[in-house]
């Protein structure tokens, strides 16, 4: 069995520009008329599994959203492989649970990346062989 490499990235302000308030209102058409971030280019070279791990709360119409944004700029990724978890720290740690269920015998290893210091020590903390990206906001 061949192995891969498994990569998460959280959404707002990793790799995608929003305002809080469509973050807030999970707005459909301003998710989608976000702006790329310079982390998007690096997206489209990876080999591997790809998820979305954002705290967004969960909604149809939310990840519809961000699977219609990767769309438009050339990623392909599936609907299953978007999740909203609706808050920060230890809820993120609860989706990369449900990731690494899915994943673990395929990839060898996996990264994480997020805008937010508390959710990169709260990976970190629950799973230490994840490799944990910060991405600044500069």
């Amino acid at each position: 069995m061949t192995q891969s490499t498994c990569y998460v990235f959280d959404f707002d302000s990793t790799i995608a520009k929003t305002s809080a308030l469509h973050y807030i209102i999970n707005s459909y058409e301003a998710t989608v008329r976000s702006r790329p971030l310079p982390l998007l280019s690096f997206m489209r070279s990876v080999q591997g599994s790809i998820y979305i791990l954002t705290a967004r709360p969960f909604s149809q119409k939310g990840r519809k959203s961000i699977y219609e944004f990767l769309l438009m700029n050339g990623i392909h990724v599936s609907l299953e492989n978007i999740l909203m978890v609706g808050r920060s720290g230890i809820s993120k740690c609860y989706g990369m649970k449900r990731i690494l269920e899915r994943e673990y015998y395929r990839c060898s290893s996996f990264y994480f990346f997020d805008d937010l210091m508390v959710n990169i020590k709260a990976i970190k903390k629950c799973y230490p062989f994840v490799k944990t990206i910060y991405v600044s906001k500069k």
